[in-house]
């Protein structure tokens, strides 16, 4: 869907999208997409910005914003949209946060929704050392083309030995 549709969208939720849509047309804006990405799992949005070709920006958002409500898919819609105006040199320096205000949000860098808590993914055992017996949990296998030695202890004392693949 275009940004003019989005916000049409918001605005039949009880947004108030005036100063949204004012600066979409300033900018001439309205050729921007606004999705709704099942690949988003803990971020909220996510904005595409190239100054280089601006045909390729668009602005992403959770599907499971809609669960949160009126008020944080506005919030997190002009989050994003607010990184398309400033660009992605600006990340969320002053002056992204003075145009997230501007366009009605809260200026704020992250979110707390329920729906997008990120969950921890199970860790195991991957390597031991042979000298102290130390385990090295992760969630990843360790390169098999590669020699890794283990620096200090759980102790903080120094080893040395060397990391060998534990079989799973």
């Amino acid at each position: 869907m275009t940004i003019n549709d989005f916000v049409n969208y918001l605005e039949n939720l009880g947004c108030d999208v005036d100063a949204v849509r004012d600066e979409i047309f300033h900018l001439e804006l309205t050729y921007l997409p606004v999705n709704w990405n099942s690949r988003l799992r803990s971020s909220a949005g996510m904005a595409h910005c190239s100054s280089k070709n601006p045909s390729i920006q668009k602005i992403d958002l959770n599907p499971n914003l809609r669960a949160e409500g009126a008020q944080a898919t506005f919030l997190v819609f002009v989050h994003e949209l607010a990184h398309i105006i400033a660009g992605a040199r600006h990340g969320h320096d002053r002056v992204w946060q003075r145009i997230c205000l501007a366009l009605g949000g809260d200026g704020l860098r992250c979110h707390n929704f329920e729906t997008m808590k990120r969950t921890r993914q199970a860790t195991k055992v991957v390597a031991e050392c042979d000298t102290c017996g130390h385990k090295i949990h992760r969630r990843k296998m360790l390169a098999k083309d590669r020699i890794y030695t283990h620096k200090t202890n759980s102790e903080g004392v120094p080893c040395g030995g060397m990391l060998f693949p534990v079989r799973g």
